[in-house]
């Protein structure tokens, strides 16, 4: 029997832009370890977005684009940091979207309005 345990939880996040994603991590001041190219089988399929002051299962989760799946240490942030995630990701998404249409994006509180002028 193993001296320690982890335990994770996994959740669906879907992301098709992967720009978009990097940049909405960059604009909440979070980083990014790319673990896809590493050696750690474990790993080797996932980003870790590391929202805290180190790379801790408390201040990070991993995030398999491929299969769209998030994953964290129950117990910790990680669901509403991923949630703001979303919410960021969603924000940067809408904004693309306005300016290659070339409408006007205003947030207001927590709703944004597009216009088209």
């Amino acid at each position: 029997m193993p001296c320690y345990q982890v335990n994770t939880v996994s959740t669906v996040f879907n992301s098709k832009h992967e720009a978009l994603l990097l940049a909405a991590i960059k604009e909440l001041g979070w980083s990014v370890a790319d673990w896809r190219k590493s050696s750690n089988a474990s790993w080797r399929d996932y980003i870790e977005v590391n929202y805290g002051g180190s790379l801790s299962a408390k201040g990070s989760f991993l995030l398999d684009l491929e299969k769209g799946v998030a994953k964290f240490a129950p117990g910790s942030q990680g669901q509403e940091k991923l949630n703001e995630l979303k919410r960021k990701y969603a924000e940067k998404t809408i904004a693309e979207i306005a300016k290659k249409k070339r409408w006007s994006m205003k947030q207001r509180g927590t709703k944004i309005e597009l216009a088209r002028y």
